[in-house]
């Protein structure tokens, strides 16, 4: 009974679609009639002719109706038509035939094997997936009632799975067209049977998992294979289905290379396939499905031995089979050559693009392996043959020339962080290998460095199009590996072995580039490696504290360089390094205190780099150089005065009156002179700006602290010095006067009037404080106001009014002139409501007497300047007798 349902429903789909694909060919061929019949000026035999093609035309175009003329071209015979007919009717089911263009357009639908996209399409593929469930639950249905017995149900299932399949191909046989649903009708019948194998082995147990292993296996190959007739669907069902195999089945072996091996294969078609079927979606499954089993493999811990060989497989499929390159020597070369760092990073086959992104990925889950299970002992033998591999590659093919650079960063940087640490106050430390390790990884390390150099040598003897990308990893990667074995492995060897090597590298790069006669990147990449590994030298050779001034000799010689051959990439370099200097010099001793710099190192960094200003004579390296010199010496005169004030303690640490007195100063000085070099820099002139609005509201709000919390008026404990004027105060509340006011003329415009404000109230407290100090000694806000300071006030504010006054008149300065009105009517208001309250007889009269006189005077110089001005105007503007 069962079986006789079956049928029943196997033979309602064929006739239904049958009847669907049927009722749509007759549509066509009506609407195609109708037109024929509006047609004007047609014959019968025209009108004939033209019914026969139109019958016969597939779903991808409809052709134009044949014109008959006297000198029309007609095929000579049957065969010449039927050929011709033939070649059109082939159905191309992933779009990729382009129709030419017809002579007349005829409105006409869309053709169905061309759908508009995933979303038009939800019914077909909710129909294959009606079609899938509908033999689960048949099968279901079968297991509750008890009518077959397990060998029935599977032999069944399989049955019915491929009746479904060769009822798609029949109907795209019959139709002469790739329609999605017919694809989805069998891409239903392909889950059928994924579904029906594995019951038989999880359900019943009725095949060993190795006949299970190998029958998935086939269907999944033979789903990719009927996906080039059939579409897109079933090439997703069998590349999917093949990678999801071995999850399927299960298992708890602990050898996985079966597995991988398996992987391998269906990777190897799934690239085959692709070949003939350009879909980028289809090279992303394939890569998911490569580092998806690798990353199985990181987390289940079993079979870690085979994953480089793994890897370096699936790079070599990537890399032969979309051009059948077996031997990875076919010549590929970049047209034209690439100048602009833009064109050169562009692909011009995106088949190349899709290859060198899958390579990267490669390499970045081998460094990540590296990372997590670092075996030294075997290291060698694990990681090596993939770069090998790549490095050859890319001796022949110019799409990869990015790849060795991509992949020195990758392999290096996995073995510098598998070496970082993190204590519980989250600081980093390198830490070095046991010593019956480190010979393993010095292994590896000059094994790596002579298989760059190798390929750089040979590609440099092959007459490279790009000897500088080629030559600038072939002279770096030495100098890295020998900074790495010096921190993995310097117990093997004491420190001025590898000091010495590095050096005596260097000194070889500069003479190559001295000896070298083409002014080319070749040499400038020679030069940059010299520096490098004298850095790299004196980093291993000298203490901190006078590895500073030792980098900074870089700067003189670099300059020299540079004044020999102009060159953009050598003046980046010096740059770099100003930056690196400047920025160790300003920020170092204050957030590492362990490496403190001596007073020496400013003062040599300041000398070196006034050398290389002066020895320079190109305008605008000069102009940076200079500006950087001056940032040096403000930094040194900053130095200068703490280590007079601290007794050579120049990093004293702790925030005091005096040290928030020196900061204000400092982060104003510095902003001033990032705005200077904002002027001078041209690709950083953006930063140098943002730097410097930075550094100046940061002096700004540090002047604040001074005149609140830290101003020695609220905090008795704060002792200052007895003598007037000449100290402590000078430097925290005067010397912000003289800055503001610098600020305010060179500073931006937008700012100025601000910068004028800040002058004037720094400059009334700064005057206000003094004569506190002058009459109590101290600043303490407990003890009470004597009379002669009451008045000292007024006096001290009289006369800046009046100074304020008087030169806004002068300058025609409106807003100094009203910041001064406003100061004099604040002091007589102090002077009538607080001087005068406690002055009685005579003293009053005089006090009363001398503020009006005071008064009268200005008011006389106001108008007096006011009229001269005017007349001065008149004067000018009148015409000539």
């Amino acid at each position: 009974m069962a079986i006789v349902i079956c049928l029943l429903i196997l033979s309602s789909i064929v006739l239904s679609w049958t009847n669907f694909f049927t009722l749509r060919k007759l549509q066509r061929t009506l609407a195609e009639l109708q037109q024929l019949k509006a047609a004007a000026g047609k014959d019968a035999a025209t009108a004939n002719t033209e019914i026969i093609n139109h019958t016969a035309v597939d779903s991808q175009e409809t052709p134009p109706p044949i014109e008959v003329a006297e000198d029309a071209d007609f095929p000579s015979d049957e065969a010449e038509v039927s050929a011709a007919v033939a070649a059109k009717n082939t159905p191309d089911p992933w779009g990729s035939r382009h129709p030419a263009k017809p002579a007349k357009q005829v409105k006409q639908d869309k053709p169905p094997s061309q759908p508009p996209g995933w979303q038009a399409n939800w019914m077909v593929w909710l129909g294959g997936l009606c079609v899938a469930l509908s033999g689960i639950f048949l099968a279901r249905y079968s297991i509750e009632q008890g009518l077959l017995g397990p060998q029935a149900r599977i032999l069944l299932g399989i049955l019915l799975g491929f009746g479904l399949l060769f009822s798609a191909e029949w109907l795209r046989r019959k139709t002469g067209t790739a329609y999605a649903a017919v694809a989805a009708l069998a891409g239903g019948a392909s889950v059928m049977l994924y579904s029906v194998i594995l019951a038989a082995l999880h359900l019943y147990q009725l095949w060993p998992p190795m006949l299970v292993f190998v029958l998935l296996a086939l269907v999944s190959l033979g789903s990719m294979l009927l996906a080039v007739w059939h579409g897109p669907v079933l090439a997703l069902i069998g590349i999917l289905g093949a990678y999801l195999v071995p999850l399927l089945l299960g298992g708890s072996g602990q050898d996985l290379l079966p597995v991988l091996i398996y992987i391998l294969i269906i990777t190897a078609s799934a690239l085959y396939l692709q070949r003939y079927v350009q879909r980028s979606w289809l090279f992303s499954l394939t890569l998911a499905g490569i580092l998806g089993w690798w990353w199985l493999l990181q987390l289940s811990g079993r079979s870690l031995e085979w994953t480089g060989l793994y890897l370096t497989v699936s790079a070599y499929l990537l890399l032969s089979i979309p051009q059948l390159n077996f031997s990875l020597t076919q010549q590929v070369q970049d047209q034209p050559k690439r100048y602009s760092i833009r064109a050169f990073l562009r692909f011009d086959n995106p088949t190349a693009q899709r290859v060198c992104i899958g390579l990267g990925l490669i390499l970045a889950a081998q460094a990540v392996s590296l990372f997590l299970h670092p075996d030294w002992q075997a290291a060698l033998w694990l990681w090596s043959p993939l770069l090998l591999l790549l490095l050859f590659a890319s001796r022949f093919n110019e799409s990869l020339k990015l790849l060795p650079w991509f992949s020195a960063i990758l392999l290096f940087g996995s073995l510098v962080l598998a070496h970082f640490h993190s204590d519980w106050q989250f600081r980093l430390y390198f830490s070095r290998l046991p010593p019956e390790q480190q010979p393993w990884v010095l292994q590896l390390l000059l094994a790596w460095t002579l298989a760059y150099i190798a390929q750089a040598f040979w590609q440099l003897r092959s007459a490279s199009r790009y000897p500088a990308l080629v030559l600038s990893l072939g002279i770096i990667v030495p100098l890295i590996a020998l900074a790495l074995a010096w921190q993995l492995t310097g117990d093997l060897l004491q420190d001025w072995f590898w000091g010495a090597a590095s050096l005596l590298c260097g000194l070889a790069y500069i003479g190559q580039a001295q000896l070298r006669k083409q002014r080319d990147r070749c040499r400038i990449w020679l030069i940059f490696a010299g520096h490098l590994g004298y850095s790299l030298s004196m980093v291993i050779l000298l203490d901190a504290a006078h590895l500073t001034l030792a980098l900074a000799a870089q700067v003189v010689s670099l300059a020299w360089l540079h004044q020999q051959q102009p060159e953009p990439l050598l003046s980046g370099i010096l740059k770099l390094l100003l930056m690196l200097i400047i920025a160790r010099l300003t920020l170092q001793p204050w957030i590492v205190p362990q490496y403190e710099t001596p007073l020496l190192s400013y003062a040599g960094c300041l000398v070196l780099v006034v050398i290389a200003s002066r020895m320079n004579r190109q305008a605008h390296l000069s102009r940076w150089l200079e500006g950087a010199s001056l940032h040096l010496l403000v930094l040194f005169l900053i130095m200068l005065l703490r280590y007079w004030l601290y007794d050579g303690a120049l990093f004293v640490r702790r925030y005091s009156f005096t040290e928030a007195a020196f900061n204000t100063l400092i982060w104003g000085a510095l902003g001033l002179v990032y705005y200077y070099r904002s002027a001078l820099a041209e690709s950083t002139r953006t930063l140098c700006l943002l730097a410097s609005r930075v550094l100046l509201l940061a002096s700004s709000l540090n002047y604040a602290l001074l005149v609140t919390s830290l101003n020695p008026l609220f905090n008795p404990q704060l002792s200052l010095s007895s003598t007037p004027i000449l100290n402590s105060l000078l430097l925290a509340y005067g010397a912000p006067v003289l800055l503001f006011a610098l600020a305010a003329r060179v500073y931006l415009a937008e700012y100025r009037t601000l910068f004028w404000g800040l002058t004037g109230i720094s400059g009334w407290i700064f005057v206000t404080l003094q004569v506190r100090h002058l009459w109590q000694g101290q600043l303490d806000i407990n003890q009470p106001l004597l009379s002669g300071e009451l008045y000292s006030y007024s006096l001290a504010w009289l006369l800046m009014a009046a100074a304020a006054m008087l030169a806004g008149a002068l300058r025609q300065w409106q807003r100094l002139y009203q910041a001064g009105m406003l100061l004099l009517l604040i002091t007589i208001a102090k002077i009538f409501l607080v001087d005068m309250s406690d002055l009685t007889g005579l003293l009053r009269v005089a006090s009363f007497m001398g503020l009006g006189l005071c008064l009268l005077g200005l008011a006389f110089m106001h108008q007096w300047l006011g009229t001269r001005r005017s007349t001065a105007h008149v004067s000018a503007s009148s015409p000539e007798d």
